[in-house]
């Protein structure tokens, strides 16, 4: 991400228990994301709304690898604050422990589960740059913009390459927590070739304007 998305009151906590969220470093930072089971309880919201916290698997191109990210995202202003690498297959000796270190800070407070937009009525539209986020009930738009900051320039990918045209930016994904006011939007982009490969996704938050609680 540059500079580096409603529930009822039944929302599922995620408070990950005390030997699993503060574990010393096990060695397992370097294994398999697959292996991660963890990672079913993300995305998340922080209890007080601030902060999304995203299983990020970053492509590591044609190989076909990945390396698993744990990016926390601030919801007022849509920025990364913080990162933690969990695996990486190209540098695991420098990274060992990384899933302890993402799971003692998840336990260090409360999350809340993020869910599919539909299961609170919403649905998300985004042709590049335009934004809109609409409750399917009222047929109201909560959220209509320009997202001019979520797309990539034209430019070179890297010294003395070729200059390549800017990405076309989709919707790949998304999720939200009404009850927190906030939706989350994997976006992707395409339109690469060998040259000129395609940006990793990026994660935004959006925060939804206040509304009454979804029942």
């Amino acid at each position: 991400m540059r500079p580096i998305a409603a529930l009822s009151a039944l929302s599922l906590l995620l408070l990950l228990p005390p030997t699993d969220a503060r574990a010393a470093d096990d060695g397992e930072g370097g294994g398999s994301p697959s292996s991660v089971a963890w990672l079913a309880g993300l995305p998340a919201v922080s209890d007080d709304g601030s902060t999304l916290a995203v299983a990020n698997h970053e492509s590591l191109g044609a190989r076909g690898d990945e390396r698993l990210l744990l990016d926390f995202i601030d919801v007022a202003s849509d920025r990364l604050v913080r990162r933690i690498i969990v695996s990486d297959p190209d540098h695991p000796e420098s990274h060992a422990g990384g899933e302890a270190r993402a799971r003692a800070v998840l336990g260090e407070g409360k999350w809340v589960k993020l869910r599919k937009l539909d299961a609170f009525g919403l649905e998300v539209q985004y042709r590049e740059p335009a934004f809109a986020v609409r409750d399917t009930t009222s047929h109201a738009d909560l959220v209509r913009k320009k997202e001019t900051t979520w797309s990539h320039p034209a430019g070179t990918r890297c010294p003395g390459c070729d200059v390549c045209p800017a990405p076309l930016a989709t919707l790949s994904d998304a999720w939200a927590d009404r009850l927190h006011g906030v939706v989350l939007v994997d976006v992707s982009f395409s339109g690469g070739s060998d040259i000129c490969w395609e940006p990793p996704d990026d994660f935004h938050a959006v925060a939804l304007p206040p509304t009454i609680p979804h029942p």
